[in-house]
């Protein structure tokens, strides 16, 4: 949290608008230097302290006079060659504007926490440690849009990066998923993030993933009800190395409880080299195969009840959250090229043993030709 230093009791609300304005003039100036704006921007943090401690800030009158300088910190945190001194005050702004203004401080939020997300993994360790304890506050006391997280972390190049990027963000799904409106994790899908970390190959990295998956599966359950394919779904995505540290990780957790059972020795995992999908898509379960240890009788039910809602099954459905189907038995295919019923394989049989028959005949004729021929010679 900033130092707050002591400020002379004839300060006004008017004070602090004048503080942004001056910063705003600041951050315009490229020529200004990074102690400058620096400055600038601590004194914006230590006005708005101030009037927080002295219990006479006017929020709405503060975010009024904040938004001169919310696209002047949007540059200044988009260029790469910013002064980490600069950093610093930013986040340091931004932490105490959403510890101070709370919910309100969600527009300015919106606009700056994915810069907040890159820059939890700074190689400054201050800007770093500021920048996760600034993503925290927001989390417990702001919120922000998950969507715009989301997409952000989708459009990252370097793999690196987008590691990086979801092991900052992973950490706050607990406190989203436990103290979050559920109606913001609609069609939101926060397994992309959290497979992100599990498919990694160092395990320092996938031991972030655990704990947010537990969660997000009972948050999952809660919604769509305890229903089997809601396990099956999860455990087709998990490979082996992955369920194996989840129930060490994790033991006691509902989707652990879950999954134990089903480890049967005939459990196919999913190869461990593809990237790992949502397991609930639209809000609904639909699957195209079976998983490797479904009850047959189970699945059974899940497509007749899925047939009567919709004749047309596999054109409409959306595509599944399961991996590539696997090849179906071979006698599945050979019934799916006889498509005439039992009548079409009696036709086949009774004209394959026509031609067996005059193949012999030609034969048997040839042959007694072949002797005739040699008999007169």
């Amino acid at each position: 949290m900033l130092r707050r230093q002591a400020a002379p009791d004839v300060s006004t609300m008017a004070d602090l608008r004048e503080h942004v304005r001056a910063c705003h003039t600041t951050l315009r100036n490229r020529h200004a230097t990074p102690a400058a704006c620096a400055g600038a921007l601590d004194q914006v943090g230590k006005c708005l302290a101030f009037h927080h401690d002295r219990r006479n800030l006017n929020v709405e009158y503060f975010l009024s006079s904040f938004d001169y300088i919310v696209d002047n910190m949007v540059d200044r945190l988009e260029e790469r060659r910013t002064h980490t001194q600069v950093l610093l005050s930013i986040v340091q702004l931004c932490f105490c504007s959403g510890l101070f203004c709370g919910e309100s401080f969600r527009p300015v939020a919106d606009r700056i926490v994915v810069h907040v997300i890159l820059l939890c993994t700074h190689t400054d360790a201050r800007v770093a440690a500021k920048a996760r304890e600034c993503l925290t506050v927001w989390t417990e006391r702001v919120s922000y849009d998950l969507h715009v997280v989301v997409q952000a972390g989708e459009r990252l190049s370097s793999e690196e990066e987008s590691v990086n990027y979801c092991i900052s963000f992973v950490d706050q799904i607990p406190t989203i998923l436990g103290s979050w409106d559920p109606k913001e994790l609609h069609d939101i899908d926060l397994f992309a993030l959290i497979a992100n970390c599990l498919m990694d190959d160092r395990q320092n990295v996938r031991r972030h993933g655990y704990e947010p998956l537990a969660l997000l599966f009972e948050f999952h359950r809660a919604e769509y009800g305890d229903d089997p394919p809601l396990v099956h779904a999860y455990l087709e995505q998990l490979p082996k190395q992955v369920v194996d540290e989840l129930l060490r990780q994790v033991p006691t957790s509902a989707l652990a409880h879950a999954i134990r059972p089903l480890l049967v020795p005939r459990h196919a995992f999913p190869n461990a080299k593809k990237a790992m999908q949502s397991p609930v898509l639209s809000r609904k379960l639909q699957f195209y195969d079976t998983p490797s240890s479904y009850p047959d009788v189970v699945h059974h039910h899940l497509r007749h009840r899925a047939s009567r809602a919709n004749p047309r099954l596999e054109p409409d459905v959306p595509r599944s959250a399961f991996k590539a189907r696997r090849p179906p038995p071979p006698h599945r295919k050979r019934r799916m090229y006889s498509g005439y019923g039992d009548d079409a394989s009696l036709m086949h049989t009774v004209v394959g043993w026509v031609w067996f028959w005059v193949v012999v005949l030609l034969a048997a004729f040839g042959f007694m030709s072949l002797l005739w021929f040699l008999w007169q010679v």
